[in-house]
């Protein structure tokens, strides 16, 4: 029973930070107006996420995964976490501009990638392969957007 408290407590903590990063997200599109749909989209996108990861759950009870599939550092993911939130709290009480969201998004995206959070280790099902691939994908195409984004900001 241990193993599946520990287990959930990691899934737990995962969506937690997918759903932080969301949160975070959705203040930059109520403070940058301008900017609204873009910054929104992302914050859906990052609650979808974190459903994904709930997901997990039900694909372990049903045996076709464990949590072993996943390979991430909890010690990374609890730093990851407690930036995002000093983030959110920051930009709750003070104004900035699109520059600086951009500027923590890129970190918090990037951070993801560097960290290998969804890399897949061992020979998972092809249910856990294709979540787990559409949490990487889903980062990547983020970071892609918000590069993207950054790029147009610099050309206007």
């Amino acid at each position: 029973m241990a193993g599946d408290i520990n287990r959930d407590w990691r899934l737990e903590r995962m969506a937690e930070f997918e759903r932080v990063i969301g949160a975070l997200y959705k203040i930059f599109a109520e403070k940058l107006p301008r900017h609204e749909e873009f910054w929104k989209k992302l914050s859906a996108e990052e609650e979808e996420h974190a459903q994904w990861l709930e997901s997990f759950t039900d694909l372990e009870e049903a045996g076709t995964a464990s949590i072993r599939t996943l390979e991430f550092s909890m010690r990374e993911v609890e730093e990851g976490l407690d930036f995002v939130k000093k983030e959110f709290e920051s930009a709750k009480r003070r104004d900035f501009d699109a520059g600086r969201a951009v500027d923590i998004a890129l970190l918090v995206e990037r951070s993801i990638l560097e960290r290998k959070f969804y890399k897949i280790v061992g020979s998972p099902s092809d249910g856990v392969r294709a979540l787990l691939e559409s949490l990487d994908r889903g980062a990547r195409e983020h970071l892609a957007r918000i590069e993207g984004f950054a790029k147009r900001r610099r050309d206007d």
